[in-house]
């Protein structure tokens, strides 16, 4: 597993247990159907059924879906029964063993990087004709962020939502007698503004110096920053990569030059020392880009100084969001019932008190833009300009070059990332580095 996907989901674990015990300890929503619910045949509700549901997590997840499962069962599906694999580490090694020995789960929560593979090899029930059945139209219904197209078919719907967006420490502003970074997308900085922020609130020598920002070399957040200045991942034939072109080098050379020239973001090895964690809790840095689901963390490290901004620009204000995907493996023995509990799980009435506490945004429309919004958005815990930066910024979304084609995940990390570190570490130009990324990652591309 890579660095980031490791973090991700050891990040997206923690804040699913915080997700399932908040939503577990109280009466969150009503239990009302939103109009979009399942409903089952009382015919076969006779039958018993056993799903077997795949998830990760530390040794008390098992624990924090039991709940959940409950709940599913107690909205008219009291035959059903589910088999847990608990997979804490080498998740994707375990599902691929699994689908090797016929063993394959009916249910399995996938981060959303996970779903072109599985989907272009066939594997994945196509929710669609599940959802026509209803009645229900997912496009109308569901925001576009959350809905996983691969081809014609619907593989995934999303039961979470996460976008990129900039922290602020509001004490580290107030003691530099500083304007607090615009939190509305048509106001966003342009990159130069920022980098001239953040130099205004560095200082300090050595381990002890405060930095004005920390961006993590994270590509699902440098590729939000080439969307922008209009550059791409891929070219459009997905063939070759677009990464030698000179707008994906003025962006990973920025990002470089802020640490290494600027010194205005703390140089990566600094932050494999102290960890991003203690970082931040010792307030090291003012400003601090990374995705909502972090941002449980921030509001228990920094409190009422944790402040919400929306992204800086190049040219075009884009983000891009992350969904959580729980898909059905279209050889189940059950797909009715193991769809009913992945469409449950996109009701928003069973995680109000999950958006209340920041964790996550709705999926249906109605919740985040309409007569719904107010119900969780009106929350007191929620910080300031939550809406404007969180929500609006659904209205930003970008082309995620990671649902674009199975073999991303060969070629992003594997290939691409170790040459965008030599240029964060300062030992290549962006020029030379991206452009050896290029012929190393097309080899990949054009492999049968």
């Amino acid at each position: 597993m890579t660095p980031y996907l490791r973090m991700l989901f050891r990040t997206m674990l923690l804040m699913l247990l915080i997700v399932l015990l908040v939503a577990c300890g109280s009466s969150g929503g009503t239990e009302e159907s939103t109009g979009a619910e399942a409903s089952t045949d009382s015919e076969e509700s006779a039958e018993p059924v056993v799903l077997k549901f795949m998830f990760w997590g530390g040794p008390e997840a098992p624990g924090n879906w039991d709940p959940i499962i409950e709940k599913f069962r107690a909205a008219g599906h009291e035959n059903v029964t589910f088999e847990y694999i608990h997979q804490p580490e080498d998740y994707e090694t375990k599902l691929q063993t699994l689908i090797a020995g016929n063993e394959t789960p009916d249910v399995v929560l996938f981060n959303d990087a996970m779903v072109a593979g599985y989907a272009e090899e066939g594997l994945l029930l196509d929710q669609g004709p599940y959802y026509e059945a209803m009645g229900v139209n997912p496009e109308e219904y569901y925001i576009d962020a959350a809905l996983r197209y691969i081809g014609d078919e619907l593989s995934c719907v999303g039961t979470g939502l996460h976008t990129m967006i900039m922290y602020y420490n509001k004490g580290i502003f107030d003691e530099a007698g500083m304007e607090y970074p615009p939190h509305v997308q048509e106001e966003a900085w342009t990159w130069d503004e920022f980098v001239n922020v953040a130099k205004q609130l560095s200082g300090g020598e050595g381990m002890n110096r405060r930095y004005g920002a920390y961006i993590p070399p994270w590509p699902t957040i440098w590729r939000v920053m080439v969307e922008s200045n209009g550059g791409a991942f891929y070219n459009e034939d997905l063939k070759s990569v677009a990464l030698d072109s000179p707008e994906v080098a003025e962006v990973i050379q920025d990002l470089a030059d802020l640490r290494l020239v600027e010194q205005a973001a703390p140089p990566v090895d600094m932050i494999d020392s102290l960890g991003w964690d203690l970082f931040l809790q010792n307030d090291r840095a003012a400003m601090f880009i990374d995705g909502t689901f972090v941002m449980g963390f921030l509001m228990e490290w920094w409190g009422e100084d944790l402040g919400l901004a929306v992204l800086p620009k190049y040219d075009e204000y884009v983000t891009h969001p992350i969904v959580d995907c729980p898909v059905v493996f279209n050889n189940t023995e059950h797909p009715q019932e193991a769809f009913e509990f992945v469409q449950f799980l996109t009701n928003p009435e069973h995680w109000m008190d999950d958006y209340r506490a920041g964790q996550a945004t709705p999926v249906v429309r109605d919740y985040l833009f309409g007569d719904k919004a107010n119900e969780w958005l009106d929350s007191p815990t929620l910080p300031d300009n939550y809406a404007s930066v969180v929500v609006n910024n659904l209205n930003y979304t970008g082309t995620n070059p990671g649902f674009l084609t199975s073999k991303h995940g060969r070629v992003e990390w594997p290939v691409v990332m170790p040459h965008v570190y030599d240029v964060l570490n300062g030992e290549a130009t962006a020029q030379e580095a991206m452009a050896a990324a290029k012929a190393e990652a097309d080899v990949v591309l054009q492999e049968e």
